[in-house]
Parts: C-alpha cells; structure tokens; sequence
C-alpha cells in the first residue's frame, strides 16, 4: 500500500488545514512515489500555502521550483527511455522494406515523436501497424506538458506575470512539450495581459495571445489539433481576416480525414455570420473534398444551433449519441438510425467500415432495416413446450398430442415457420431505439402470466377439468351424492305446478 498514491492522498486529506502535518505526509509519499502527479502537485500547494502564510518580504518559492524541476527530470527520464526505441522502429522498418516509398513514409510518419498526437493514418492511406510504445510516449508527453502548466500557473500567481513568462519560456524550449503549453500561455496572457500593461498598448492581451500562437506554428504546424486551436481563437477574439489567412495557409497541409474537425469549425462561423452565397460557395469546396457526404446533412448543420436541429430530429426522425473516446457532446452531434450507422450519409471524419462493399449505393436514400436482427426477433415471446407440458399435467389433463421431449428422435426437431413482416414495418422497427435504451420501468410478463395461471376463479359451472381449490383452514360443508349419469340434472326452477313435469317413462326435456 505506500507505492499506491491514493494511499498517501486518502492519508493527507483530513488534514488539510494543518499544513505542517499535511506536508510531513506528502513527503513521505513522495519518497515512496516518486513519479506520481497527485503527491507532487498536493505538496506543492502546501508549500506555497505556508509561505503565503508569511509575510511578503519572507516568503521564499525555491523549495516549490525544486520541486518541479525535480519532478520533471523524473519524467523526462521516463520520456527519454520510451523515445529511444520508437525512433529506432522506423529505421528498422526502412532497413527491411529496401527501397520502398511506402515504407519510408511509413517509417517518417511514426517516428516523429512531436508529431499529430490523434494517431492519424499516414497520408498516402497505407496501414502502419500499431506501435503500443509510441501511443503511450504520446500519451507520456501530454502529462509531460500538463506539468509544465501548471508550474506556469504557480509562478504567475506567487511570484508575477514575470516568473510565468520565464516558465514558459523554459516549457517551449524542452522538445518533449507539446502544442497545449503554448495555447495555456496565449489564453494566460489574453486574459491577463490587459491588467498587466497599464499602458493598454497591447490591444488587451489580443495581440501578445496571437504572437504566441504564432511562434508555436512554427513548431506544431503539423498538428492539426494546434490548427483548430488557433483558428478557434482567432475567431473567438474576431479578427475573422487573420483567421481566414490561417484557414487558407494550412487547409490543404492536411489529408481530408485530419482537415475534417478545420472545415467544420470555420464553417460553424461562416454559417453564423458571413452571407449566403460565400456560405454556398464554401459547401461546394467541401462537396469536392468530401463527395460522400449527403446533402442533407450540410444543409442541416447550417439551420443548426448549439444542439438545437429540428430537420434531424422533427424531419428526419433520428436521434443524437454522444463521441465514444469523448465525455463531451460533439460539436455535430451524428444522427444514426436504430442499426447505429449514420443516417445522413457516410462521413470521412471518420472511418467507415461499409465504404468498401457499399461504394456504388446511394448515400441519399433512407436507410433500410438493420442486418443484425432476424426475423424471428420480432416474434412474441412463447412459453417453453416443456412449461406447457408441466401445465397440462398440473391441471390433471391428458396429453392429446405427444410431447416434442417424447417423439421420435429421428424426426429431428421441430421448425417454426419464421415470422416475416411487411418491408413498411421492417423500416418503422429499424427506427425505433434499442430495448436497452429504456429506463422506465419494466414489466415482468412472465410474473404476470403465473399470478394470472394460478388464480382460482369462482365459477357456477364446475368443470372436471377445472384445477383443485387451495387447501382452506375451514372445511367446506359436503356437496350432494353425485347422482347418476342417466338422470338429468335436477331443475332448481321455480314450481310450476304438478303438470310441469314431464312423464317419468320419457326421459328428454320435452
């Protein structure tokens, strides 16, 4: 238990008023863990509350900056350590292909550690094969940055805009940092710069923000998440013609599966706030770009709002679902139908695992029911034969036709003929929700139909057939003797005289 961090954090967090106690415990758990975020960050915080605690002419930072240069020369070791063997598989790889360009490529695209960090496919479309190692050195270097800022953070708010400065100044010099280090200082300085000059010369933090994006294009203008970055700021602080520069300068760096999240992001603000024939003209460059996509799903994303879009939900009949690898709702929600492809039309955000026998269909027309389903999905639950057969034999009744248990084993079993429905009701059920969707509550039909089976009903006919009544505490008084089976029944009317009867020696009614 002392190599597990939550240990030591569970152990610290009661006394987090107490900073001399709090400090003593993060300390041991950092002597035990050495490498883990948690303690390390926690213990800074306690450091730079008990110097807030002093005055401002004895407050003293060095211990917290030893913290973090300590800490990061345990992660770049780390990093380091996973580098050297993904730099060297591209060479491997190169050495056995001989002179194959595919291979190159290859071998250029996955060795560049700094590289686009979403694992995008090499531009010429071949299949890399996966490389565990450099998903977790990618993975590695963003909990590398995510240090980084927020050491920028301690040192804008203890010691000034200054120390932050020279944070980041470090941070984007060590060549394991990657593009969100430059975006948390240009919003850093955005937000704080206007308050800092007291000149205002510096357009309220706009322009110091822009050149600090700016120099980070020079390194990570490769990366198309660093691109959206930019341009969504660019946009946020309107200034739409640097923002159109950008768009222009690194549209066509880029294969159309990692432009996907650009367009659609500055086509979200064409739609808002430029004219209908620019907006036109944008959707026909996106028409070449991406020919798969159906009409309808462009014009729907440009009558959309937030999350807002009738056309898809009141027009269309398609519901919205949630990004997988994401917790968030995805800018363009995708509209799937109940057999979960997309309604609107194949996109090349994202891959598609039916472009390949599919390509010559439609992509406009309805989708039809789902593949997955049999037909005998939509049959009504049925009892068990053997159920059936326990029935009859509760009730006292003989069997008429013989079990499928008991028949000839020869005869093999029995079929069913499979219920097929109209095509009109096969595409209704494909549009409906999956059963797992429901969360109201359940009826149990099988409860039901017991409690229903083993209810006794008080009848004026009694039947042979009819089941026994339930053991009672009382006993019933005795029913008449049972006459014979000649007689008829006697008549409980009301007298009608002595003529009413008919003669003895005549048996009918009549």
């Amino acid at each position: 238990m002392r190599y597990y961090p939550e240990t030591w954090f569970m152990a610290y967090s009661p006394s987090v008023g107490n900073t001399s106690v709090a400090i003593s415990i993060l300390k041991q758990g950092l002597e035990a863990n050495s490498e883990s975020h948690a303690p390390t960050y926690a213990y800074a915080e306690q450091l730079e509350l008990a110097e807030l605690k002093k005055h401002s002419a004895q407050r003293d930072f060095a211990e917290i900056h030893t913290v973090y240069e300590r800490f990061f020369g345990l992660l770049r070791t780390e990093l380091t350590r996973l580098k050297q063997p993904v730099d060297a598989a591209p060479a491997a790889a190169t050495d056995t292909s001989g002179d194959d360009p595919v291979s190159d490529a290859n071998g250029n695209a996955n060795g560049n550690a700094n590289g686009p960090a979403n694992g995008d496919a090499p531009a010429d479309g071949a299949a890399a094969p996966p490389n565990p190692l450099a998903d977790e050195l990618v993975e590695r270097q963003k909990h590398y940055s995510n240090a980084w800022i927020n050491y920028m953070r301690f040192a804008r708010r203890a010691q000034g805009p200054k120390a932050g400065r020279d944070v980041f100044g470090k941070a984007r010099r060590d060549e394991f940092t990657g593009w969100e280090v430059f975006e948390s200082a240009a919003l850093t300085e955005y937000r704080y710069s206007r308050n800092d000059s007291k000149e205002k010369k510096e357009n309220d933090g706009k322009d110091v923000a822009a050149r600090i994006f700016e120099m980070g294009m020079k390194k990570y203008a490769e990366d198309p998440q660093y691109v959206l970055s930019h341009l969504s700021f660019l946009l946020t602080i309107n200034d739409e013609n640097n923002a159109r520069a950008l768009f222009e300068r690194v549209i066509n760096t880029f294969t159309p599966q990692q432009a996907k999240p650009i367009w659609e992001r500055w086509s979200r603000s064409q739609y808002m706030y430029d004219d209908l024939q620019a907006v036109l003209d944008l959707e026909r460059r996106m028409a070449q770009v991406y020919p798969n996509d159906a009409p309808i799903k462009r014009f729907a994303q440009r009558h959309t709002y937030h999350s807002i879009d009738p056309i898809a939900e009141s027009d269309l009949g398609f519901f919205k679902t949630k990004k997988q690898n994401t917790g968030s709702l995805s800018p363009h929600a995708t509209f799937v139908n109940g057999n979960g492809t997309n309604a609107l039309g194949p996109s090349t955000s994202m891959p598609n695992i039916n472009n390949n026998n599919n390509s010559n269909s439609n992509s406009n027309k309805r989708p039809g029911p789902p593949t997955d389903r049999k037909p005998q999905d939509f049959k009504r639950a049925r009892n068990d034969d053997r159920d059936r057969e326990r029935e009859r034999e509760r009730r006292g009744t003989g069997q008429r036709h013989p079990s499928p248990s008991r028949r000839d084993e020869s005869a093999g079993p029995a079929r069913r003929e499979p219920l097929v429905l109209k095509p009109i009701l096969q595409r209704f059920m494909a549009q409906l929700p999956p059963a797992d969707r429901w969360d109201g509550p359940m009826l149990h039909t099988k409860n039901l139909i017991d409690s229903l089976r083993d209810t006794v009903i008080i009848s004026g006919n009694k039947s042979r057939n009819s089941p026994p009544p339930p053991p009672q505490s009382v006993p019933l008084p005795a029913s008449p003797p049972t006459r014979s089976a000649g007689r008829p029944p006697p008549d409980y009317g009301p007298y009608q005289g002595p003529n009413s009867m008919p003669p003895r020696g005549n048996r009918g009614r009549y």
